[in-house]
């Protein structure tokens, strides 16, 4: 007993039981650093691919569509990628994707479905998404007839129309 209580290297179970909590907090690290590296369609790796193939665009246009809830680019009609969009939540989905024409620009709207929300975004260039309209409840967007302009109807009866995207009129304040 004399010996232990002199034993001057200092090597105890506490100095042991941190050593090991370090080894796993440390291992626990390298592994979640490896998940966001590999973490399928959210990883550093996927999107670093995405940001590869729109650099690789040799001028050529860029065509959308809508496909399982999904909003698409390509812009060589055979690889589609899907568009990054910050106000799609994880279980939502784009209902609706129509163009419109504004003089010589053409103008891209959406419309997203999210559990929490409903809303209309904008983009000039189908990548960068702006949100326009706001709702909780359920929205409907339509092209006019003449492709000049955009339809927007509320679940609970009012409906707005534009030619820009950003300046909305109110074409009917019925509240159901």
């Amino acid at each position: 007993m004399k010996r232990i209580l002199t034993d001057k290297k200092g090597e105890t179970h506490i100095n042991t039981a941190i050593i090991i909590v370090i080894a796993v907090v440390v291992g626990a690290l390298i592994l979640g650093g490896l998940y966001m590296l590999f973490a399928g369609n959210n990883g550093v790796f996927d999107r670093l691919n995405d940001k590869i193939y729109d650099m690789s665009n040799t001028g050529g246009e860029r065509s959308m569509k809508l496909e399982d809830g999904k909003l698409l680019y390509t812009y060589d009609e055979e690889e589609w990628v899907e568009c990054e969009l910050a106000e799609l939540e994880e279980t939502g989905s784009v209902t609706r994707y129509i163009t419109i024409q504004n003089g010589e620009t053409l103008i891209h709207l959406i419309a997203i479905r999210n559990p929490s929300r409903s809303l209309v975004c904008r983009s000039l260039d189908g990548k960068e998404w702006v949100p326009v309209k706001t709702t909780t409840s359920s929205i409907g967007l339509s092209s006019t007839n003449s492709g000049k302009g955009a339809y927007l109807s509320y679940g609970n009866g009012m409906s707005f129309v534009t030619s820009d995207g950003l300046n909305w009129t109110m074409t009917s304040t019925k509240n159901y």
